[in-house]
């Protein structure tokens, strides 16, 4: 029976954390200084009459599989909703403070903090599940090249430079591909104004910087949307398959430039708004999410992890090789083990699918995913409901780099991850897992 009706509840907290608090998303010891802007956790409760769903999108850096797993819990003990009908995303700011994660035990956590974002979320799930009303939802599709470049350069003698190196580039090309593709969902009351919008765009979400404590890119394009829709619209920014993808060209970028990651916000909420008048309200709303668990293996250190070469220049401000080498000291001599990670995927429709992953998918890794869906519009957001590191095409891990050195959390998969998170996501698209 096709259901038509859908009822969406939305609320959205504040979860900024103090001065002083450490930043995460780097190698370097940094500590926030200024506050540009607040941090939120926003939300969407989802419900068609017979199934209930929870979508969250908060300003930080990530949130590891334990964390995520008892955010879920408590959501289902409190508000009544399934734990498995939860899908947590960051927006990937590195203008935040840590959910968990730290460098070899080195960088502090701060769990006082990490507690009262749980606490947060789950007010502010129950806010919503309490405001829902009926909405339509409108979804379409358009594409910004503007802000999205492989960061990984290929050298003149072959191997791969980082883009955010400022110096050592000359006769340095950009080779990589990207996916300039934006996917936007759109809730509308009633009355026709806007309630939410759903993001997905694969792109790092980080041209802030140190040392401020900001929701970044996706905060300032969620400001300029609320400028144009009021300021009680709910945005959620979802990353899309960006490990490999930043903001930055290379050529051109403005580097010290503050107001870079408003230009870049603007250029995405004018994406949003030229697409809204051509979005398409598809009549068939009902909500399905199925979930499928996948086992993959640690790699063992190598060489690779270790070789001090050109990736991040002759004046790199961060201590990579000295952590890569600590890493394999301590962990080296220890056998592998493997690791299992659930991805998850919400079906709006006969049309309309919002897939999940927990690794910094490589963006080829989630074209290939997208173009082999069958549904017409495949939300990917990675990050979510974990975190499994950096997940690299072989190819990579042969030509070398960043993303490509073991380092636990950061990067730790088998050669074999992309592919088998590939042939999951399918699988569970295709209804085969």
């Amino acid at each position: 029976m096709m259901v038509s009706a859908l009822y969406a509840g939305t609320a959205r907290v504040i979860i900024t954390p103090p001065l002083g608090c450490r930043l995460d998303g780097s190698y370097s010891l940094d500590f926030a200084e200024h506050i540009l802007d607040d941090l939120f956790a926003n939300v969407v409760v989802l419900d068609d009459g017979c199934v209930e769903v929870v979508l969250i999108a908060a300003d930080v850096t990530s949130i590891p599989g334990p964390t995520v797993k008892e955010i879920a819990e408590r959501i289902e003990q409190t508000c009544g909703i399934s734990k498995h009908h939860v899908i947590i995303t960051p927006s990937h700011t590195h203008s935040s403070t840590s959910m968990g994660t730290t460098l070899l035990g080195k960088l502090p956590v701060h769990w006082d903090y990490v507690e009262s974002v749980k606490l947060k979320m789950v007010e502010a799930v129950d806010a919503a599940r309490r405001a829902k009303q009926p909405v339509r939802l409108g979804v379409g599709r358009s594409s910004n090249p503007n802000h999205v470049f492989n960061r990984r350069l290929t050298a003149p003698d072959g191997s791969i430079r980082m883009n955010w190196v400022k110096d050592d580039l000359d006769g340095c090309v950009s080779e990589g591909i990207v996916d300039p593709e934006m996917l936007v969902i759109k809730l509308v009351d009633e009355n026709g104004r806007a309630v939410a919008f759903l993001v997905n765009y694969a792109m790092h979400n980080n041209a802030v910087g140190r040392p401020n404590i900001s929701a970044d890119i996706s905060g300032h394009m969620t400001k300029v949307l609320q400028s144009v829709y009021g300021e009680s619209i709910v945005v959620l920014f979802l990353p899309g398959a960006c490990g490999d993808i930043n903001f930055i060209d290379f050529r051109t970028y403005e580097w010290g430039n503050p107001e870079n990651y408003k230009k870049i916000g603007l250029g995405l909420a004018g994406t949003i708004m030229e697409l809204d008048p051509v979005l398409y309200y598809p009549e068939e709303l009902g909500l399905s999410m199925t979930y499928t668990a996948v086992n993959i293996a640690e790699r063992l250190y190598t060489d690779r992890d270790t070789k001090e070469d050109a990736t991040f220049g002759t004046a790199a401000t961060e201590p990579f090789f000295a952590y890569y080498k600590e890493a394999r000291a301590m962990h080296g001599h220890e056998e592998p083990g493997s690791h299992e990670f659930t991805i998850y995927c919400l079906t709006i429709g006969s049309r309309i699918a919002l897939l999940t992953n927990p690794a910094e998918l490589f963006v080829e890794l989630g074209l290939e995913i997208k173009q082999a869906s069958p549904y017409d519009y495949t939300f990917l957001a990675t990050l979510t409901n974990g975190l499994a590191g950096y997940v690299p095409t072989r190819e990579a891990f042969a030509r070398g780099g960043y993303e490509i050195r073991k380092m636990p959390v950061f990067s730790y998969l088998e050669l074999d991850a992309g592919e088998r998170f590939v042939q999951a996501s399918l699988a569970l698209l295709q209804g085969k897992a």
